[in-house]
């Protein structure tokens, strides 16, 4: 897959990586390197979809961390392999049609997880999660104007797949509680249905507090703790348990009702970790804390790794980050659009070549080879690697709609493959507004190390949930990471791993700036492109019979 215009590295990378990914790795998708890592493993995981939901915005008693919580559980979950479908500040209609639509994914087998913070409160021993906007004026109502979790469990029961977990963070003090007659707080035990374990903040009928910092207590523990491979989810709990008994004085002692018959651990990593390789067991660590705010995390790293591959970053993570003195969206990908120059120049350009250098590695499989990239505006490529004997090409024509491989012939684009042509068009076009549409949500989450540079870090959610971040160097504003998701090896087999690419060697070509090498990283293997030629013509268009179909 190629795309439009590369002038940006996203759109640079992002032509070569369906191409190069899916033919590489398959070459070694049966090998497995100096660290245990195998494609035929990952391929094998088996589908995990979870249902997260904040409430936070009731109009009577307004809690401070759900959203929290559930966004940092979604990507908590992502980061461990589940399909995450996400709701916040969901009204009652809303929170059916999202616990429905969960119902119908996890009939198609596998692991279903339910997370929930907000309100819930219990009514003769039926628990009821309280969606934004209900009005509870005495008991009664509350049936009609909540959501019993009844409706969750028999979505799972029905869905009849492998396993099934429940978290309830919604053990808080009862906002209704002055017109109710019953004085019981807290949620009433509930037997778990086979195969699944049911989680709550606190024991039954006891009530946890809303927290005073980012996360409610009991989801900052469980977070801590769902990436660590070594667990099964049984030691999950009985840590997180401990850990919040012992930080409440014993006020708060989280709770699990389970009829699990078999073993599951959170993190999707495991598998793919040689625990006699301490560079691997490093790696996965840092993947289990990379994204967390809380600076604990950190200090508990360097405390395991003090002369570690992340230490370096590791201690700019454990300085306090409440400096509110971090740009706006709109102000880092205006310095990142003037340090490219892209829109002064870009209304000219009509054709790009490329051609350099490429290495593949795998564990101590190594493929080495040529690359040559051509586009011409609007929307079509050629690209064509050399792999020893090996030659293989490839032509997109993006405002037709199809794709040439001379592997597997001519097929009609996808429309992934669309829609990431039709994002990297309007990176190009360096239109803020348009970027913005792009994403369901664009946050600045913060001034980092990134090597010996610093960075901010934008995180990007897309239209289904996944989020990708962008790191552009503080000093230059130049993009200098992205950590893209992809259907794509790391993908397909439910994993939200991204894959790293990195940015580096910037030059000016006629005006415009232009990485010389990009490396992406993933799953244990990588991709160096180096270029050697680059040229932007302004004026002199490319022939047209090198885009046609053969």
């Amino acid at each position: 897959m190629a795309f439009k215009n590369p002038l940006n590295p996203f759109a640079l990378l992002l032509a070569l990586t369906f191409m190069l990914i899916p033919s590489l790795v398959q070459m070694a998708a049966a090998q497995t390197d100096n660290r245990g890592l195998t494609t035929q493993k990952v391929q094998q995981k088996e589908l995990r979809i979870a249902l997260v939901i904040g409430n936070s915005a009731y109009n009577d008693a307004p809690l401070r961390n759900p959203v929290n919580d559930a966004r940092d559980m979604a990507q908590a979950l992502r980061d461990v392999g589940f399909e995450v479908i996400y709701g916040e500040n969901l009204s009652q209609n809303d929170l059916k049609r999202s616990i429905r639509a969960f119902g119908d994914k996890i009939h198609n087998g596998g692991i279903g997880l339910f997370y929930y913070a907000g309100h819930g409160i219990q009514v003769n021993g039926v628990n009821y999660l309280v969606p934004v906007g209900a009005t509870i004026t005495k008991e009664e109502e509350a049936e009609y104007e909540s959501v019993d979790v009844g409706f969750v469990l028999a979505q799972m029961e029905n869905a009849k797949n492998r396993l099934n977990i429940v978290i309830l963070d919604a053990c808080r003090n009862n906002p209704f509680a002055r017109s109710f007659r019953s004085t019981k707080s807290g949620l009433a035990s509930i037997d778990a249905p086979s195969g699944t374990l049911i989680a709550y903040a606190t024991a039954p009928g006891s009530v946890a507090s809303d927290g005073d910092g980012r996360n409610g207590l009991y989801t900052q523990e469980l977070l801590r703790q769902i990436r660590t491979a070594s667990l099964s989810i049984e030691q999950i709990f009985k840590q997180v348990r401990v850990a919040v008994r012992d930080k409440t004085q014993g006020k708060q002692i989280p709770w699990e009702s389970s009829s699990l018959t078999g073993d599951f651990r959170f993190s999707s990593m495991k598998e793919s970790v040689n625990e006699n390789d301490p560079r691997s067991i490093e790696i996965s660590d840092w993947e289990a804390i990379k994204r967390s705010t809380n600076p604990a995390d950190f200090q508990a790293y360097l405390q395991k790794y003090p002369n570690g591959m992340f230490a370096d970053m590791a201690k700019w993570r454990t300085q306090p980050t409440s400096s509110p003195l971090l740009p706006s969206i709109d102000e880092v990908l205006e310095n990142y659009f003037k340090a490219i120059g892209v829109r002064d120049t870009t209304n000219q350009l009509l054709t790009l070549e490329q051609k350099g250098l490429y290495i593949v590695a795998q564990g101590d499989k190594r493929i080495e080879g040529k690359i040559e990239h051509y586009q011409k505006r609007p929307g079509k490529s050629l690209t064509i690697i050399r792999a020893g004997s090996i030659i293989t090409k490839e032509v997109f024509e993006g405002t037709k709609g199809w794709v040439y491989n001379s592997k597997t012939g001519t097929k009609e684009a996808t429309a992934r493959q669309l829609e990431l042509y039709q994002r990297t068009v309007v990176w190009d076009e360096g239109d803020i507004s348009k970027i913005k549409r792009l994403y369901s949500k664009i946050t600045v989450r913060g001034k980092e190390k990134l090597g010996d540079r610093e960075v901010f870090v934008l995180d990007a959610t897309l239209p289904d949930n996944k989020v990708e971040s962008l790191y552009f160097d503080v000093q230059s504003g130049l993009l200098i990471r992205n950590d893209v998701i992809l259907d794509s090896v790391a993908t397909q087999s439910g994993l939200a791993i991204p894959i790293q690419v990195y940015f580096d060697d910037y030059v000016d070509v006629n005006g415009i700036m232009v990485p010389l090498t990009m490396r992406e990283i993933f799953i244990g293997s990588s991709i160096i492109i180096r270029y050697n030629f680059i040229d932007l013509k302004f004026n002199i268009p490319l022939d047209d019979n090198m885009f046609t179909k053969p």
